[in-house]
């Protein structure tokens, strides 16, 4: 379900997927079914609780047209489009949840390009303008599969919350090149060059942060050297066959902006093709606000260069 997040287009296959898999519902993941979405004021206020409490926590996607039974997506209940639209849904929100909340989401699936059969997926980022209040002046969070009321103390830590820069890792860039390289006899070797970004997604400047690197020992990094690098700012130590590097970043970050932390170069030759999708890197961020950790297979980033065109021959080459 990582991916599921992360998409930037949902067609019908991906409900029908949630629901063969019994995908349960989760604190960034809820299912409602068709008439959860009705035009009435009942409908309207669970929906402002729903869509202010995934902001005000760590925000998700709800799915407006799924059943569900005993928390799993079960079924399909098709709303119909031309009596809910996505202009009214976004006209409930923004004139009913205080602050507004910027950047929600709405895709409309049309299973088999009909209106009459529509799913509703609204996908609600983790808001930095939080707390949000709801139509009835209350403030809402996720608690499990439930929205409950925050206590006057939460309420207190979002107003606070805001006044800190929240950055976010990137997906690691990467570029390959067959690389000659000359150990006793000449053979080929497969490098990667690796850049780890950070971006603020935040409107307040941040002015340090500490990132952690974790890449598999086979992969025999090394460091780009090309620029002005503080080395005794990076610690490498193997621990459960992992190579460990810690950044400390000690310049501005400025709101929306995305900086380069770390580069590096991996050696891909001693690993097995066949296990690319099993050997990951682990990133984790740790700063002022709080702490963003992520994973990315090798397979995710050697599929993101060829998406890019970046190296046409990688696919069959790889073999993979």
């Amino acid at each position: 379900m990582e991916n599921f997040f992360d998409k930037e287009l949902y067609e019908e296959i991906d409900i029908i997927q949630l629901m063969d898999d019994q995908i349960e519902e989760a604190i960034n993941l809820e299912f409602k079914s068709a008439d959860a979405l009705r035009n009435t004021d009942k409908c309207k206020n669970e929906l402002l609780k729903d869509i202010s409490s995934f902001a005000n926590s760590t925000g998700g996607i709800i799915i407006y047209g799924i059943e569900e039974k005993e928390h799993c997506a079960h079924s399909l209940t098709y709303i119909d489009g031309s009596q809910v639209t996505k202009e009214w849904i976004e006209q409930v929100i923004n004139t009913r949840i205080t602050r507004r909340i910027h950047d929600i989401q709405i895709y409309p699936i049309r299973f088999e390009k009909n209106l009459s059969q529509t799913v509703y997926l609204i996908k609600v980022p983790e808001s930095y303008m939080a707390p949000h209040m709801a139509y009835d002046n209350k403030f809402y969070k996720r608690y499990n599969f439930q929205v409950i009321p925050m206590q006057e103390y939460e309420v207190r830590s979002l107003y606070f919350k805001t006044k800190l820069a929240r950055l976010e890792v990137l997906k690691p860039e990467a570029s390959i090149e067959p690389t000659i390289l000359r150990v006793n006899e000449s053979r080929n070797e497969l490098v990667s060059f690796l850049k780890f970004k950070i971006e603020n997604i935040s409107y307040v400047t941040s002015d340090k942060c500490k990132l952690e690197i974790l890449l598999p020992v086979n992969m025999n990094t090394s460091l780009n050297r090309s620029e002005e690098v503080n080395i005794d700012k990076y610690y490498v130590e193997s621990k459960f066959d992992y190579r460990r590097y810690l950044v400390h970043y000690e310049k501005f970050i400025f709101p929306l902006d995305t900086e380069t932390i770390f580069e590096c170069y991996i050696n891909l030759s001693k690993i097995e093709k066949k296990t690319y999708e099993k050997v990951y890197i682990y990133v984790n961020l740790f700063f002022d606000g709080g702490r963003r950790s992520r994973k990315f297979s090798l397979l995710e980033i050697l599929d993101e260069i060829e998406k890019n065109k970046s190296m046409t021959f990688l696919r069959s080459d790889l073999d993979i």
